[in-house]
């Protein structure tokens, strides 16, 4: 090139056009192609396409409806697809024609319920495993248009990573699928990150450098972020739950009480994501405010508050409710050696020899939902790519 003289080469610049979960769907050039009208002279100008891709759930990309352009190798979650196959996500690879990780997850043990090769909680709608890790509830809440700053962010992940692990998991769920629950733990985050001088006052030691940033005004988001998890440390979890409990009154404590009327533990048959089928069921109708109490794996018998041996045998449903009228209703979710028909029938010969005023239905049995089988990821292969939730 001349001196003091700059080229532009047109087709070398590429954008992105993403959508909410960072897909990357079309690929164009910074070259504009025109439209001719009947005297040969351009009257319309539209974008060079370089690749378009439509994607399933979990990242396969939709037959027919994917041109990869030059081989544009950026597509699910803005994540390079390498030569395997795989994404790359930094901390793990991920495969997306069978929706599972490669390795374990090594935040696995947060979410017990789920397999440790899951995807983002087997919700990909909503949620993304930006580095291959469990999604931090603060990245969760970007997504659904709700952006923290960085002190809160940084202490409500911190929170998050001090509960146990069932808390956890439990407590990331409500925060994303429960909007109630959502606000009420935003406004109490308020009343310590818009105090910031006075919430970090308590962390000391060799946080100073970070104290310090914050309060000369020089502090960066990163700064700010490490900081909300200092204070986590230093102030304790059961502090912020007393913050989160009691802001603003808005949620009334008795509305969660939901949570009193789940008794037993889900069944555990050797069949993947069985229990947490299972559990979805029981949360779902203990919410309901008909429903006196929600039994998991417990015998009519004992449901009923009937004596040993008044029904024999006495089957066990995975999910039995209570409702607040006396009636008992029965619901089972299909393992792998279940047979429909006679699962269906048993419960219903137990259920008719309940008394007739506690007497309900036998829902139809429910698959799992969550992780598959391999047996059931085969199948879905052969089919062609579905999604896998």
């Amino acid at each position: 090139a001349e001196q003091g003289v700059a080229h532009r080469h047109l087709g070398r610049k590429h954008y992105e056009l993403t959508d909410h979960l960072g897909n990357v769907r079309v690929v164009v050039s910074d070259v504009k192609l025109s439209t001719l009208d009947g005297n040969n002279e351009p009257y319309a100008f539209v974008a060079d396409m370089v690749s378009r891709t439509d994607f399933y759930a979990h990242g396969s990309a939709m037959p027919g409806r994917h041109y990869p352009g030059n081989g544009y190798r950026y597509g699910f979650n803005g994540k390079e697809l390498d030569e395997t196959g795989h994404y790359d996500f930094d901390a793990r690879n991920f495969d997306a024609r069978i929706g599972r990780f490669t390795s374990i997850d090594p935040y696995g043990s947060f979410f017990a319920a789920y397999s440790p090769y899951q995807y983002a909680l087997n919700m990909p709608i909503i949620l993304i495993d930006d580095g291959g890790n469990y999604p931090k509830p603060s990245a969760a809440l970007a997504r659904l248009g709700i952006n923290l700053p960085a002190l809160a962010a940084g202490m409500l992940d911190a929170f998050v990573d001090n509960l146990p692990m069932v808390g956890a998991a439990g407590f990331a769920y409500d925060l994303i699928t429960d909007p109630v629950f959502r606000s009420q733990t935003i406004d109490a985050l308020k009343a310590l990150y818009e105090d910031p001088i006075n919430t970090l006052g308590s962390i000391v030691g060799n946080a100073a450098g970070v104290i310090q940033r914050v309060l000369n005004g020089t502090a960066s988001k990163e700064d700010m972020y490490a900081a909300g998890g200092m204070a986590v440390g230093i102030l304790g979890v059961k502090v912020i739950k007393d913050f989160i409990s009691d802001a603003g009154k808005i949620k009334p404590k008795a509305d969660r009480s939901w949570k009193e009327k789940i008794n037993g533990k889900a069944q555990s048959t050797g069949t993947e994501g069985h229990q947490v089928a299972s559990y979805r069921i029981a949360i779902e109708m203990a919410k309901r405010p008909d429903v006196a109490a929600v039994y998991l794996d417990r015998g009519y018998n004992s449901i009923a508050d009937l004596p040993p041996g008044s029904i024999s045998p006495n089957r066990r449903p995975d999910v039995a409710v209570k409702y607040t009228n006396g009636k008992i209703d029965a619901f089972e979710v299909m393992s792998n050696s279940d047979d429909y028909t006679e699962l269906v029938r048993r419960n219903q010969i137990a259920m008719k020899s309940l008394p007739s005023e506690m007497r309900g239905r036998v829902h139809k049995p429910k698959r799992p939902t969550g992780d598959r089988g391999s047996k059931s990821i085969k199948h879905k292969r052969k089919q062609g790519p579905k999604i896998i939730m």
